[in-house]
């Protein structure tokens, strides 16, 4: 695969495409609190927050993703339902991605978290973009599991130089079919700074499928058996690559914290340790994101977050609380306690809200120790409500 060392330049150079970010509802600028979008781009070194208005779709929940251009301005996003550019318009042949029986029902956001991400097609960055990303369906057995992941696709953005129009020229290509942690997908750069890894897994499974997309496509590279095998309860947790891709981490409620060392060469998952957060045991919802210096690894719940130290000899020990909820009702009757974390371009970390919000809490130093990460409740105010989940780029 050409170069190939441990060095992490290739992983800062790329930080662009995730310096655009959008959330928010069908769009209304009359009444205050505001419905509509924000666009929050960070391609500055700081948050950037612009209210935009005038199209009715998408609502913006619980599936986001998004990409940006090299100068950071945003690109590409989608809800779930369609694929859209910058202007919020649907990009042909980029409608009705995900169809099927919950595409029909969710019409206010497609209910997958974690499984929809962007990311330039290697060797033709400039003019193609690939969307890798989970349809979801129900579960057969309502009362045990609601809705299941059996299908990982592809999806490929062309973007003609000539007419300077895009065109979904590949959607809902299934990669392949299964019964996966449908919460669970993480991306991470090869070393050779050009081509990409994405593992997903296998439910009720130790099994981790290990993808690489290069320029010849994407194909299954390896099947890995490694650490505790995932519980039923994956509508919970997530999975991540640290910033500079040697370590993949991921959280479900049953086996709580996994870390594995990642070798960004051979795409090979080592080395499994286990981290117990004997609060969490009892949360719904916690999810995890890491410091991009890769150091600190953060845990939230709807009321606490925690850091991690993954330097340390004993990461359990290093357990820090670094912020609680106070308990703010927004309007008296909306709920500002904790939804899911995502790390941005600008070196700070965000914080969603549980329920629609006109607040972000953040994370400033996500590089210091403790309390020295300095987290604010509610430091960001948006001209507009949102809900669900920030984009988590890779």
């Amino acid at each position: 695969y050409g170069f190939c060392d441990s060095t992490n330049h290739a992983l800062v150079a790329q930080n662009y495409y995730g310096a655009a970010w959008i959330v928010g509802y069908g769009n209304d600028s009359t009444f205050l609190p505001k419905y509509g979008k924000t666009e929050l781009n960070f391609s500055k070194g700081k948050i950037d927050v612009e209210y935009k208005f005038g199209e009715k779709l998408p609502y913006l929940g619980f599936t986001n993703a998004s990409i940006a251009y090299e100068d950071g301005k945003l690109r590409y996003f989608t809800d779930g339902f369609r694929i859209y550019n910058e202007k919020q318009k649907v990009i042909q042949n980029g409608d009705s991605i995900n169809y099927g029986r919950v595409w029909r029902d969710y019409v206010g956001g497609y209910p997958a978290e974690y499984n929809h991400y962007f990311i330039p097609m290697p060797g033709k960055e400039d003019i193609q973009t690939a969307l890798i990303h989970f349809t979801i369906n129900y579960h057969p057995d309502f009362i045990q599991r609601y809705f299941f992941a059996p299908v990982f696709k592809f999806s490929r953005i062309e973007f003609d130089r000539i007419s300077k129009e895009n065109l979904v020229s590949i959607k809902d290509s299934i990669i392949t079919q299964g019964d996966f942690v449908q919460s669970h997908m993480a991306l991470t750069k090869h070393a050779n700074g050009r081509d990409w890894w994405i593992i997903i897994e296998d439910y009720l499974s130790n099994n981790h499928r290990v993808y690489l997309l290069d320029t010849s496509g994407i194909r299954l590279y390896a099947n890995q058996k490694i650490g505790v095998p995932a519980d039923s309860f994956d509508w919970t947790g997530n999975s991540i690559f640290t910033p500079d891709g040697e370590m993949f981490i991921k959280y479900l409620r049953g086996y709580q914290i996994q870390i594995f060392d990642f070798d960004r060469c051979l795409g090979i998952l080592s080395n499994p340790r286990i981290v117990i957060n004997k609060n969490a045991l009892f949360k719904d919802y916690c999810y995890v994101v890491v410091s991009p210096n890769s150091q600190f690894l953060y845990l939230n719940s709807d009321s606490i977050i925690w850091q991690y130290d993954l330097h340390a000899k004993d990461i359990q020990s290093s357990e820090t609380i670094i912020g609680e909820w106070d308990g703010y009702l927004f309007e008296n009757r909306l709920t500002t306690s904790f939804n899911q974390l995502s790390l941005a371009t600008d070196g700070k970390i965000y914080v969603s809200c549980r329920s629609s919000s006109i607040y972000l809490h953040v994370v400033n130093n996500p590089n210091e120790k403790g309390l020295n990460c300095n987290f604010h409740l509610r430091q960001i105010e948006l001209p507009a409500f949102m809900f669900g989940n920030l984009p988590a780029p890779p």
